[in-house]
């Protein structure tokens, strides 16, 4: 009887820690009637979720507030799959602060759409040392009912300067 009541508490136990982390890796929906989808999973990067695919010199900062450190070639990214129909196009968000750079440095932050073949559909932005940092707003394609892939890539060129870029949240909002 004890191993029985062992297993099922063990079993509840990991049926809690599993839809609490799928809670956490889900879409953020704004307060208020729904004017909006959000299709990209945890927008803030406050979770370890396994949706964002981070390579080369990309990091999760889990500090307050979490943010995404690219300094160096590499990328952080999340494939979806666009629903639809939508009433009209989607629109990307995404907040960025940088340091570290000169005027003269070529790193660039490509904020960039890629098919589900991984080709480049689309490039959104591209921002630099001196790109102001802040909010960022793009109106994009209407990619109703296809699978693309949200990428933010560091790229180096021939005059690096040492530029950290930090991404602080990216939400892709469908209308509804």
């Amino acid at each position: 009887m004890k191993k029985a009541t062992y297993a099922a508490a063990l079993l509840l136990f990991m049926i809690s820690a599993v839809s609490t982390e799928a809670q956490y890796c889900a879409p953020d929906q704004p307060p208020g009637p729904p004017i909006a989808v959000e299709l990209l999973d945890d927008t803030s990067f406050d979770w370890d979720c396994p949706s964002w695919v981070y390579a080369g010199y990309a990091t999760r900062i889990s500090s307050d507030p979490r943010y995404v450190r690219l300094n160096g070639s590499g990328h952080v990214q999340q494939t979806i799959g666009v629903g639809g129909p939508y009433s009209g196009p989607l629109s990307l968000d995404i907040d960025v602060s940088n340091s570290g750079g000169t005027a003269s440095g070529t790193e660039r932050l490509r904020i960039e759409i890629l098919d589900q073949w991984g080709a480049l559909v689309e490039t959104v932005d591209m921002l630099s040392a001196t790109s102001t940092d802040g909010h960022y707003n793009y109106s994009l394609y209407n990619y109703d009912n296809m699978q693309i892939v949200v990428r933010i890539r560091y790229t180096q060129a021939t005059n690096p300067s040492g530029t950290v870029f930090n991404v602080e949240n990216v939400a892709l909002w469908a209308p509804l």
